[in-house]
């Protein structure tokens, strides 16, 4: 049997057609082409209003399959006249065994009506937290702790913990912290920061 590719000819023997033809076209089996490759994903949501400010690579939910959490930055300083400013994605990228991921979306966690920054993101086993910081000169600064919990059955992700530090510029320190417990079922995709303080029981 001949094959042609790129300008050569190749004869293979019948009997060993299988392995010949493997080696020639350099085949892979579509198990072994399976290769995640996340990048048109983060492109999409990125255009060109957004870049990729944190991208953390961790499993969580215990299958052993590495998920990904990316946090994406404005290209626009946030402006009150402007509600485009105030949103910046985040995308976590759910790892189905390798062969997809179920990506889910929000864009209320940050900055948000009250023009939050970024301070970092922590994640241990199924939680993970961003961390936020705010700062209005002569009024406070503020910093912001939101937890989300993986339901590693499920793949659910909901938020777990809500918690707020105000520091006063009079030298006042106010403290809101709350939990499922106080909010219910909040899901990673309808979270937002700008209602969620509401939803804390006093």
């Amino acid at each position: 049997m001949i094959f042609y590719k790129n300008g050569r000819y190749e004869t293979l023997n019948l009997i060993d057609v299988k392995e010949g033809y493997t080696k020639f076209f350099k085949y892979k089996s579509p198990a072994a082409q399976t290769r995640l490759d996340a990048k048109h994903i983060i492109d999409s949501i990125a255009a060109k209003k957004y870049f990729v400010l944190e991208d953390i690579a961790c499993d969580l939910n215990s299958d052993t399959f590495k998920d990904r959490i990316i946090v994406f930055g404005n290209n626009s300083y946030v402006s009150a006249q402007d509600p485009a400013t105030k949103v910046a994605p985040i995308a976590i990228f759910m790892n189905d065994q390798n062969k997809k991921y179920n990506v889910l979306i929000n864009e209320n966690i940050y900055p948000s009506n009250f023009g939050d920054a970024f301070k970092r993101l922590v994640v241990k086993n199924n939680y993970f937290t961003f961390e936020l910081l705010n700062e209005v000169p002569d009024q406070y600064a503020s910093e912001k702790y939101i937890t989300f919990k993986v339901n590693k059955t499920s793949n659910e992700i909901a938020l777990s913990r809500y918690g707020e530090n105000i520091n006063w510029n009079d030298g006042n320190r106010t403290e809101t912290l709350c939990s499922d417990k106080d909010f219910g079922t909040i899901l990673f995709q309808t979270f937002d920061s700008n209602t969620i303080k509401a939803q804390c029981k006093k």
